[in-house]
């Protein structure tokens, strides 16, 4: 059994319901079924520890494409040749996001989704401190879906773009007499200066180095995420005017509102928090476990009542999630609703299988709980 608790997601603490309805994504009925049984075998390789069934699901050259320019002279060519060597044998996104998931993570399948002409599959991850999505481009060649790109939420950019920049930018480093190569060490050394005053809390210093950075560094999607971070730590104005550029400069994608949520649940602004979950919410088509995040915010707010509504819609759209019984239980427990608590506990008990002294064991941190009639009308059936 899990421990009792309010909220979840640790990054909340530290700092209406939108259900899943399934969208026209424009492609037929046997193309949609193949799709998704396409995205379950990925989950399930998650699950199952087999990252490498899920690094074979990319199609590296097409990926690579979108990376490379054409290169016009022998020592571009020969760098062109080295990168691509160097992708196709270190690319390893199975790995990679079986080590974000961790041991105790989730990653999860939710839905198909169409932009455009182009249709993506959406992945959940969540895990004890965190909440990111990964969005997958995927195209159909010869009857088999290959991943082509892969948008992941926290960073705000699609992988072709983030290593298309980092590819153009040390690219120009080996052009004689090139001025570019100069400008992107300089921007490379600025970030790393920032993130390490970042990394001992000193934001405020962080910042002022930030600032002094000329827009055209500023305005590149890197320091424009680093910005927003770093200013959640400090006042809400240099926050909000943070987020005023960064929303500016910034797609505007679930990439963009993630990060802005998490800065504004750093900077405890619930009110814009809630809207950024409402826009993440829209833009990813519907997602019921982000009324989790909401019921947090309302719990910060002291709205019990509307944290109450969240957490039982979260339950009734993921009946089997046990942290969302859990997290209203501690509700309960925390406003001295034990009438609530207790029929709660026969729901969680005739869900779960639970012993009632399994749950004894875990109520003794709650004495007033324990002492009342309530309880002990509930533990005596």
């Amino acid at each position: 059994m899990k421990p009792i608790q309010l909220l979840i997601l640790a990054f909340l603490l530290g700092a209406g319901t939108l259900s899943h309805a399934a969208s026209n994504n424009g492609i037929d009925k046997k193309s949609d079924d193949d799709l998704t049984k396409f995205a379950k075998q990925i989950e399930a390789s998650i699950q199952n520890d087999n990252p490498s069934y899920f690094t074979q699901c990319f199609d590296n050259d097409a990926l690579v494409l979108k990376i490379v320019d054409k290169s016009d002279t022998a020592d571009l060519d020969e760098f062109e040749r080295g990168f691509r060597y160097g992708f196709g044998s270190g690319f390893d996104p199975g790995t990679n996001v079986l080590e974000e998931v961790g041991d105790k993570g989730k990653y999860t399948f939710l839905h198909s989704v169409k932009r455009g002409d182009q249709t993506t599959i959406l992945f959940r991850i969540v895990t004890d401190d965190n909440i990111d999505y990964h969005e997958y481009m995927v195209e159909n060649v010869d009857n088999e879906y290959k991943i082509t790109d892969v948008l992941i939420y926290n960073s705000g950019l699609w992988l072709s773009q983030i290593l298309k920049d980092f590819y153009q930018g040390f690219s120009t480093i080996i052009v004689p007499g090139g001025s570019d190569g100069s400008n992107f060490l300089t921007g490379m050394k600025n970030a790393r200066k920032i993130q390490k005053l970042a990394s001992r809390d000193k934001f405020g210093r962080a910042y002022k180095k930030f600032s002094e950075l000329p827009w055209t560094l500023r305005s590149q999607y890197m320091f424009q995420v680093m910005g927003m971070r770093i200013a959640s730590h400090l006042d809400s104005d240099i926050c909000m005017s943070e987020y005023n550029q960064f929303v500016d400069n910034m797609p505007s994608h679930g990439g963009t509102y993630l990060i802005a949520l998490q800065s504004f649940v750093v900077n405890q602004n619930q009110n814009m928090a809630l809207k950024c979950v409402d826009s993440l919410d829209h833009y990813i088509e519907g997602d019921p476990f982000l009324n989790m995040l909401r019921a947090n915010l309302y719990f910060q707010e002291k709205d019990f009542d509307q944290a109450e509504i969240r957490l039982r819609a979260l339950i009734e759209d993921m009946p089997d999630y046990e942290e969302g019984y859990f997290s209203l239980l501690g509700l309960y427990l925390q406003t001295k609703d034990y009438s609530c608590a207790t029929g709660l506990l026969d729901q969680m008990t005739e869900n779960f299988n639970y012993y009632k002294e399994d749950v004894k064991t875990l109520l003794q941190e709650y004495p007033d709980f324990v002492a009342s009639k309530e309880y002990q009308n509930w533990i005596a059936k």
